[in-house]
């Protein structure tokens, strides 16, 4: 507004100090000398305030954007930004609004009212700068709710590849892949953002070229004085190289993760993020040689189990050709035990039947002795008969004699005699039986004297013989009893042998079972180094897998 419309200066003047009587007040000539100033605006330079009377306008504001003649000269309301020196050598920021009175269309004097804003424009200054800082090394765009892209800083358009008429007016979408901009999770975003929710993420987008970028920063709505979502700034950093390196580390993680050990990451990181690639290719060394220290020993296992395996095989197969010649030794020599022992048992018969032999021969012996006095007895009887004999041949003999002489005077006597005569017939014919049955016996008796003489020779010869038997069946009956001794300390000696033969084989046994665990742990241990072998063999050292011989050893085992 412009004072001065049928109104003195003065009046103008007056209405002005009544109307903004606590805001800072001064007036100045058209020299630009304080006219006038309030105790408001006198308080700015301290105790020595009034001594302001006088002061230029363009002493007190050096900063101003306007020199005070063009003011005047211009003669219209305006509004600055005043930054006043004080007494103190400080300064305060005025927000002044110059307003000037005029009389006859001529300006007569210029009023600025104002107030102190050194504490808000020092919050502006330092948004600004804030905001400044933030667009010195962020990346800054705004946008329309609909996504048409308003502004953009240097670093936002370096970060795409482009210059700002490339993207002026176009939409969102252009920094995005087609596949991204059609898809449902960008429409949910864009729709999220006009409802006012404040995005932060880290977003892929696409450069012109059809590289990925990759942006971390957020999405910030921005309301008017309505309320309504006037545009989006997004603020953000570009993370391209930071999320290479990243994608590189995983990819080496996951290389690592299957087993490939020579995937050493030789391009250098990002200076925050170049630890984690040294960590990881002092990792991948030191697993680097870890794994050939154990692929080493592996090979310095398998070499022993194979050696372990084949030697406790051997060791086996001749344990147990030793326990099975054992055990036929054994079941030999318990046969033989038995057999010694049949015979033992036998030879203790023997030596009773031999002893059973002797007592049966002495008393044959004996019976002998006894028959050969008999027949001696029976001889000298025979000798007895036969004298007995001569004498009955003889009285026969006389009786024949008698009875023939009988008869001859039975002859003589006649008829008298004939009865006589047949009488001494009869006892002549008795007498030649009588010699005929001496002589006959007298035979026998010869006969059997000579047959008794000779069966008492061999009768004595079977005595001698018993005789030399009884002494041959003594000494068999010693032999026996001496070879019944020696089978008992043979069978004694046999069962310790067959004792000490059964622990043999007890202990050849344990050995074998010791030997057969023996190659069946080397073969687990063969078995776990080809494991081993297979486990070293997902892993790639030097740019390739190792040459494990797992196969051979599952051949093997």
């Amino acid at each position: 507004m412009v004072l001065g419309i049928g109104k003195s200066v003065s009046s103008q003047a007056l209405a002005l100090r009544a109307l903004f009587g606590s805001a800072l007040h001064a007036e100045f000539d058209s020299a630009g000398k304080i006219y006038y100033f309030n105790q408001a605006f006198a308080l700015l330079f301290g105790p020595k305030g009034a001594e302001a009377k006088g002061r230029c306008f363009d002493d007190l504001f050096v900063s101003s954007p306007t020199p005070f003649a063009q003011i005047w000269s211009e003669a219209t309301v305006s509004e600055m930004t005043l930054r006043c020196e004080t007494e103190t050598e400080s300064f305060v920021w005025i927000r002044a609004m110059l307003v000037p009175i005029t009389a006859r269309n001529e300006c007569r004097r210029m009023v600025l009212v104002g107030k102190v804003v050194s504490r808000e424009l020092a919050v502006v200054k330092e948004m600004e700068a804030k905001l400044a800082t933030i667009s010195a090394v962020k990346a800054v765009a705004e946008f329309l709710p609909d996504g048409e892209i308003l502004d953009a800083n240097s670093n936002f358009l370096q970060a795409y590849g482009v210059e700002w008429p490339d993207i002026s007016g176009k939409n969102h979408k252009i920094l995005c892949d087609r596949c991204q901009a059609e898809s449902q999770v960008y429409q949910v975003f864009w729709e999220r953002l006009r409802k006012g929710e404040t995005i932060f993420d880290e977003f892929e987008r696409r450069r012109p070229d059809g590289q990925p970028i990759y942006m971390l920063g957020s999405y910030h709505p921005l309301t008017d004085e309505a309320g309504l979502i006037g545009k989006i700034v997004f603020y953000g950093i570009d993370v391209t190289g930071r999320v290479q390196n990243v994608r590189t580390l995983a990819a080496g993680m996951r290389a690592l993760a299957q087993g490939d050990l020579s995937n050493k990451i030789e391009t250098p990181f990002f200076p925050v993020l170049e630890p984690l690639r040294d960590d990881y290719n002092t990792a991948l060394a030191r697993l680097h040689e870890a794994f050939s220290l154990i692929n080493a020993n592996a090979l310095q296992i398998a070499d022993t189990s194979s050696s372990v395996r084949t030697a406790s095989k051997n060791l086996a197969q001749r344990t147990e050709s030793q326990s099975d010649d054992l055990e036929s030794a054994v079941a030999a020599l318990r046969s033989v035990t038995g057999s010694l022992a049949e015979q033992s048992h036998r030879t203790s018969e023997a030596r009773n039947l031999v002893e059973q032999t002797r007592e049966d021969t002495a008393a044959s012996h004996r019976i002998l002795h006894d028959t050969i006095r008999a027949m001696h007895s029976i001889a000298k009887s025979s000798k007895e008969i036969a004298q007995i004999i001569v004498v009955i041949d003889e009285i026969s003999f006389q009786t024949n004699l008698l009875a023939l002489n009988a008869g001859v005077e039975a002859a003589r006597a006649g008829d008298a005699g004939k009865g006589f005569a047949v009488v001494a017939n009869e006892v002549r014919q008795l007498a030649q039986r009588c010699a005929s049955a001496a002589r006959e016996i007298k035979q026998l008796i010869t006969s059997s004297g000579g047959e008794v003489a000779q069966g008492v020779d061999l009768i004595e010869q079977s005595g001698a013989s018993l005789q030399s038997i009884l002494v041959q069946i003594e000494q068999i009956g010693e032999n026996v009893a001496a070879l019944d001794t020696s089978s008992g300390t043979q069978s004694e000696s046999l069962r310790s042998v067959n004792s000490a033969m059964t622990s043999v084989g007890a202990g050849t046994q344990l050995n074998r079972a010791m030997a057969r665990d023996t190659s069946i742990a080397s073969q687990t241990l063969a078995t776990e180094a080809s494991t081993l072998f297979e486990l070293i063999a997902q892993f790639k050292v030097d740019g390739r897998s190792g040459d494990h011989p797992a196969s051979k050893l599952r051949a093997t085992a």
